[in-house]
């Protein structure tokens, strides 16, 4: 009876020391802030997966300088420099086996943008 008794307090009464903090207080604490960024520079890649054997690049800042494809293995397949330093190309694929690969873009402000592309010519 004595056991019962002293649970019943145990649980009723919170020992010092262990007191628990408002709940508004815990989520501020453990909450993760982090600034973003103001423009996120993203790359478009339309149709993903190509069954046309082209595909179209669009970056939403800056100028595409380099396009490199990439398979699986790291290979490198295809290497383009436009021309011309331009937003958006199209690449030509129909030479290019079915498959999984990466288009890594070189932009005019030396930042390298790496995206999944599936190429399915059938």
């Amino acid at each position: 009876m004595r056991f019962i008794l002293l649970l019943i307090l145990f649980f009723l009464i919170k020992p010092a020391g262990y007191a628990q903090p408002a709940a508004d207080k815990l989520y501020q604490d453990s909450m993760v802030t982090e600034e973003k960024p103001l423009f996120i520079q993203e790359l478009k890649l339309y149709p993903n997966p190509t069954t046309t054997g082209r595909v179209r690049l669009e970056l939403n800042s800056g100028e595409i300088l380099e396009i490199h494809l990439i398979d699986i293995t790291g290979k490198k397949v295809l290497a383009e420099k436009p021309e011309q330093a331009t937003s958006g190309n199209e690449l030509l694929l129909t030479e290019v086996p079915d498959g999984i690969y990466f288009i890594r873009v070189k932009t005019k402000t030396n930042k390298v943008i790496v995206k999944k592309l599936v190429v399915s010519n059938k």
